[in-house]
């Protein structure tokens, strides 16, 4: 049986930029993803698109498990070879129902897209993620897949 969230429960996260994306040890860096509210999270989905300029390196989704005053705890989640204009430009990823366990997270963690432009001052990247509540209440119900 898999827990399949509703589309009403999913919340999109959004950033975008020129230059480098994040930086987990970087708390003032870009394209980190706060997760405050809440018991437990899944990310369902992600969305990267790069635009003008030239050049590709790697992408990779970090989840940084800190407590305010202790050092980055974090784990690599997903990586991708070759993102940019010259090589792949979009990223459609849909996280398949049976790898959630593998993308729940808690309320405090934070979400870091890593990625080095090779052309800071032209290339452009926009972010969307899909992450939903993976606290099961009372009103929901388990389907069978």
């Amino acid at each position: 049986m898999a827990w399949i969230p509703h589309p009403n429960d999913i919340v999109t996260y959004r950033d975008t930029g020129v230059g480098d994306m994040g930086d987990v040890t970087d708390l003032n860096s870009v394209a980190r993803f706060w997760l405050k509210d809440g018991g437990k999270f899944v990310l369902i989905w992600a969305k990267v698109k790069f635009s003008g300029g030239t050049g590709s390196a790697t992408l990779t989704l970090k989840s940084d498990h800190r407590d305010v005053n202790e050092l980055y705890d974090f784990d690599e989640v997903s990586g991708w070879v070759s993102m940019g204009t010259d090589g792949t430009p979009k990223l459609d990823w849909l996280v398949p129902v049976e790898e959630y366990p593998r993308y729940v997270y808690q309320a405090g963690d934070v979400l870091v897209w890593d990625w080095t432009n090779p052309d800071a001052a032209n290339m452009r990247w926009t972010i969307e993620m899909g992450l939903a509540d993976a606290t099961i209440r009372s009103n929901q119900n388990l389907i069978t897949v």
